[in-house]
């Protein structure tokens, strides 16, 4: 249930985490493999760039696609650096 995917989320982002038999999860005592980079990654819906922030350690270059104006330019301005293009619209016309 939830308790368990709350344990499996911060195993991924970092935080600690107990363990079933009560001992905790350091995820600093554990080496990750190495990311493979993507040459590009589309962020369908990317909103102010939340969740776009945890792919760019895995992007070579970015797209950041919303339907709104608004939210791409609130994108910009909290994370001007965040990616190299931005499309507004319907992102399935990037595939066409």
């Amino acid at each position: 249930g939830y308790s368990r995917l709350r344990h499996v989320v911060d195993r991924a982002f970092g935080g600690n985490s107990e363990q079933s038999d009560g001992s905790t999860y350091k995820p600093s005592s554990v080496i990750p493999p190495p990311l493979k980079k993507f040459p590009l990654v589309i962020d369908a819906g990317c909103g102010t760039g939340l969740v776009g922030e945890q792919f760019r350690n895995m992007a070579t270059y970015m797209i950041g696609a919303d339907l709104s104006e608004k939210i791409v330019d609130e994108a910009k301005n909290k994370r001007p650096n965040l990616y190299n293009e931005y499309y507004i619209g319907d992102f399935t016309e990037l595939f066409r």
